[in-house]
């Protein structure tokens, strides 16, 4: 316990971290560094927090974190925040968070072996599905990684095709 008889996040149980999770409307899945960080970043610098606390001590005057300081955990959370590869020594991921993502961020699956693809046609096969009432827009918007693809109007329209023609057999 902190000297303030308020315990820090990192003193709270998962349980009571998803609880405040909870409360703010947040996710709550992922680990509990995971958990720590959502908390971390929903209140901005709180004084409850020590890794806020250290933090703040450890940023230079340009507002820029010093990343050597943080634990591998704290590390990959700011990195899973960004999308970006969680794997490697620490070195290689405090270089990563400095660098930020490559030109364009990773790179996409063709269409055609996407998991975004196989979740679209698992949905048009499934007659209960909510997609078969939804605008191609609104379906674009249903999921992010349809949004990465700048012809997926095209592949929804042709996969609702497939699946009309399918369904009238």
């Amino acid at each position: 316990m902190s000297s303030n008889s308020s315990p820090t996040l990192e003193e709270m149980t998962v349980k009571k971290l998803r609880s405040l999770l909870r409360q703010k409307n947040l996710p709550v899945s992922g680990r509990r560094c995971d958990l720590i960080a959502r908390l971390q970043n929903s209140t901005g610098r709180s004084a409850g927090s020590a890794a806020n606390n250290n933090t703040a001590k450890n940023e230079g005057g340009d507002g820029q974190m010093d990343l050597e300081a943080l634990k591998v955990d704290q590390l990959k959370s700011l990195l899973r925040q960004k999308g970006l590869p969680v794997s490697g020594r620490k070195h290689e991921l405090v270089q990563r968070l400095k660098n930020g993502p490559k030109k364009g961020g990773p790179k996409l699956k063709a269409w055609q072996h996407s998991d975004a693809k196989k979740d679209l046609k698992r949905a048009l096969l499934d007659p209960t599905s909510s997609i078969h009432n939804m605008s191609l827009e609104n379906v674009r918007r249903s999921d992010d990684r349809f949004g990465h693809y700048p012809n997926f109007a095209k592949y929804y329209q042709k996969r609702r095709a497939a699946w009309s023609r399918s369904a009238l057999l």
